[in-house]
């Protein structure tokens, strides 16, 4: 008997092809049930205990090519889509401590210990272009089969839903909160309070800056979805645009009574990128980083030029939960609130797609929540 490997979430353990194939012919032999199967409206398919696909329905068969339809036998569901956590341990999908926040395996999970379930799932593919984000809906099943037990499984596409719930939620919070600190600010203005030093044409001007900056963001964000962003590449020296970025939140409400540190030792330093992109993107990381603090704590922004190219970081005091860390970069993730699931996943989109740079994090006790981007 070969060894199981080891498991950070769910049973690494497999039937052997042998096995999974005699499984098929025997459900393929229930004519009724394979007929059934092919009357529901989505990508139907059942697994055995192990969660290995066994059989599936013609909507599964008319979504891959006809090749590969038998290779999906055996496979589990994140190993036939392309999953990008499936090969992270040797046992598999549902084996690594990201399948711990999966949608599908808690759903199967459940259907094995007989209780039907309904789950949300978000996964990040492997595709030609590189990673895709998708959502889905899976429902799982448990069944009985002349004393065979198995989990059928449904799975709808709800990309677009989610997209554009995510798209629209995001857009009107930030618009509102936009619009919000604009009209306070004028409404004190036209009553004569004004902070001291201040010009509050020009500080107007910043706040509809800033909204209409906004605005654009979210055009250019469905764009980047689609694959039809235009991008505008330009030299610029790096320590006054991040000067200039700081100084845009010093005021903001996420920054009272916080601390904003910038760290950059090299004042010539020039990066050729798209400068609005990367002020959304660094904007976005700033303001999470204010979000997440506490009263009093310290925010820093740095760069520093490395082998890799250029390294930007916003740094917080503050760590994060082990289950937000798994799901971090995902499209419909969000801790702020249902619908609110761009941020993140926006930066990344962004950053990876169209700047040809890398995003990243780390969270821990001893050094607090660090996010970077590193540009060629």
């Amino acid at each position: 008997m070969e060894d199981i490997p080891e498991t950070k979430f769910a049973s690494a353990e497999r039937a052997d092809q042998a096995a999974v194939k005699e499984t098929n012919r025997f459900i393929s032999e229930q004519e009724a049930f394979g007929e059934m199967l092919n009357l529901f409206p989505n990508i139907a398919f059942v697994l055995n205990e192990n969660r290995q696909v066994v059989f599936s329905n013609d909507k599964l068969k008319k979504l891959l090519c006809a090749d590969c339809v038998d290779d999906t036998l055996g496979k589990r569901p994140g190993e036939i889509v392309g999953c990008v956590h499936s090969d992270k341990e040797p046992g598999g999908c549902g084996t690594s401590e990201f399948c711990s926040q999966c949608g599908a395996v808690k759903a199967v999970l459940k259907a094995q210990h007989g209780e039907a379930a309904e789950e949300e799932c978000r996964i990040t593919v492997k595709g030609e272009k590189g990673t895709e984000s998708l959502d889905w809906r899976v429902w799982a099943t448990p069944l009985e089969l002349k004393g065979k037990k198995f989990s059928v499984v449904t799975v709808q596409d709800i990309n677009d839903e989610k997209r554009r719930e995510a798209l629209e939620k995001t857009f009107f919070h930030d618009i509102l909160s936009e619009v919000g600190i604009l009209a306070g600010y004028a409404e004190n203005a036209k009553d004569g309070i004004i902070p001291k030093g201040h010009d509050p044409i020009q500080d107007l001007h910043q706040f509809s800056q800033r909204l209409a900056e906004t605005i654009c963001f979210q055009r250019d964000l469905i764009a980047a979805e689609k694959g039809e962003l235009t991008l505008k590449f330009k030299d610029f020296l790096v320590k006054p645009f991040l000067v200039k970025l700081m100084e845009s939140f010093r005021n903001s409400q996420h920054a009272v009574r916080k601390h904003l540190f910038l760290e950059c030792q090299e004042e010539e330093a020039s990066v050729r990128t798209d400068l609005t992109i990367l002020n959304r993107v660094l904007g976005d990381m700033l303001k999470n980083a204010l979000e997440a603090s506490a009263m009093n704590d310290v925010v820093t922004v740095a760069y520093q030029k490395t082998e890799e190219g250029h390294r930007f970081e916003v740094h917080n005091q503050m760590v994060m939960p082990k289950e937000v860390q798994l799901q971090v970069f995902q499209r419909s993730f969000t801790t702020k609130g249902q619908g609110r699931g761009l941020g993140t996943y926006g930066v990344k989109l962004l950053v990876e797609k169209y700047l040809n740079g890398q995003v990243g994090f780390s969270s821990s006790p001893e050094n607090g929540t660090i996010f970077f981007v590193c540009l060629p």
